[in-house]
C-alpha cells in the first residue's frame, strides 16, 4: 500500500507487512474491533508520527514499528503499552 493516507474501517487485524514501507501515512487511528497487529504491519513508514490503539488490542507482532518514527498513543496497562516499553517505542497514555 502506497497511496493511502487516511483508513477508517472497522477492522479486526493488520496484516504481516501490510503498510510496510508507505510513506504517505503520517497518522493512524485504530478502533476497538481491532485484536492483532502482525509482524512489521507499520515497518519503514518514514512519515508516520502518531498512531492511536484501543486498549483491547490482544496480539502485536515482530518489528511492527521497525524503522518508523512513531509516538503510540495507548492506554497506560495495555498491550500496546507493554510493548512499546519492551522495544524502546515512544509512547503518551491516556488513562
Amino acid at each position: 500500500v502506497t497511496g493511502v493516507q487516511t483508513c477508517a474501517l472497522p477492522i479486526w487485524e493488520v496484516w504481516a507487512g501490510a503498510f510496510k514501507d508507505c510513506r504517505a501515512l503520517t497518522y493512524v487511528e485504530l478502533g476497538n474491533n481491532l485484536f492483532r497487529l502482525e509482524d512489521e504491519a507499520f515497518a519503514g513508514c518514514p512519515n508516520l508520527r502518531t498512531i492511536t490503539l484501543p486498549s483491547n488490542l490482544r496480539e502485536i507482532g515482530k518489528d511492527v514499528f521497525k524503522n518508523t518514527p512513531v509516538t503510540v498513543k495507548c492506554e497506560r496497562d495495555s498491550n500496546a503499552y507493554t510493548y512499546c516499553m519492551e522495544n524502546g517505542i515512544p509512547v503518551e497514555c491516556w488513562d
